[in-house]
C-alpha cells in the first residue's frame, strides 16, 4: 500500500487534505450556515458551470470513461485494471446504496430540510431538478473519488494528470453542495468511501493477480 500512496502521492495527498478540511469545516460551522455560505456566493457563471461540471460523477459517464480507460490498459494489463474497477465500482455501489437506501434512509437534502424543517430561504440553480431524500452520502462524489483514482493510477507517471483527476473530484463534490442536491457531510463521506474503495480494491485485487505493469 506504501508504494500505491508513493505512486500516486500527488492524488492521495490532496484528496485526504480536502477531505480533512471538510472534516474540519463540519467541526466548526452549523450545517444550515456551511450550506448558506456556498448558496450565498452564486453566479451565472458558476450556475453554468457546476451544472455540468456535476455530471463528471453521474453513473454515465463514469460507465463510459472507465470503457476509455480500458484502451489505455490494453498493452498493460487489461485483466488487472478490468478487476480493479469492477471491484472499486462495486464497493462503492453497494456502499452509497447501503448509505442511501437503507442506514441513512430518512437523511433529508438541503431543499428539503432548508424549505421545510428551517424555512431557510435559498437560491435554486435554474434548470436544476432538487431531490428531496437520500442524501448521505453523496453518490456523484463518491463515483468521482473513485474514477478519477482510477484515471490517477492510469497515467501515475503524469503528476500533472493526478493533480488534475483530484481537482476534477474536488470540483464534482463541491458541485453537489453549489446545486444544493447535497450538503457538505455528504459530500466528505462520499469522498471518503470512494478513496476508500478504490485503495481497497487495489490491495484486494493486487493480492489476487498481482500488476504485470
Amino acid at each position: 500500500m506504501k508504494d500505491l500512496y508513493k505512486q500516486l502521492r500527488f492524488y492521495y495527498t490532496p484528496a485526504i487534505g480536502a477531505i480533512l478540511i471538510g472534516l474540519i469545516l463540519l467541526m466548526i460551522l452549523p450545517k444550515v450556515d456551511g450550506h448558506m455560505a456556498v448558496n450565498n456566493t452564486h453566479n451565472e457563471f458558476q450556475d453554468v458551470f457546476f451544472y455540468y461540471v456535476t455530471y463528471l460523477g453521474d453513473g454515465l459517464f463514469v460507465f463510459a470513461f472507465i470503457v476509455l480507460l480500458l484502451l489505455v490498459h490494453l498493452k498493460k494489463d487489461v485483466v488487472f485494471f478490468l478487476l480493479l474497477a469492477i471491484s472499486t465500482m462495486l464497493l462503492v455501489s453497494v456502499l452509497v446504496f447501503l448509505g442511501k437506501q437503507i442506514i441513512f434512509y430518512d437523511a433529508f437534502r438541503p431543499f428539503k430540510f432548508l424549505s421545510e424543517i428551517t424555512h431557510t430561504s435559498f437560491y435554486r440553480v435554474p434548470g436544476v431538478h432538487l431531490h428531496t431524500n437520500n442524501s448521505f452520502p453523496s453518490g456523484h462524489t463518491t463515483a468521482a473519488f473513485a474514477l478519477f483514482a482510477l484515471v490517477a493510477y492510469s497515467f501515475r507517471k503524469s503528476h500533472l494528470i493526478q493533480v488534475l483527476s483530484v481537482l476534477i473530484a474536488i470540483l464534482v463534490g463541491y458541485s453537489r453542495i453549489y446545486l444544493s442536491q447535497h450538503f457538505l457531510e455528504d459530500v466528505v463521506m462520499g469522498a471518503i468511501i470512494g478513496l476508500a474503495s478504490f485503495t481497497l480494491s487495489y490491495w484486494l485485487i493486487s493480492n489476487v493477480r498481482p500488476s504485470k505493469d
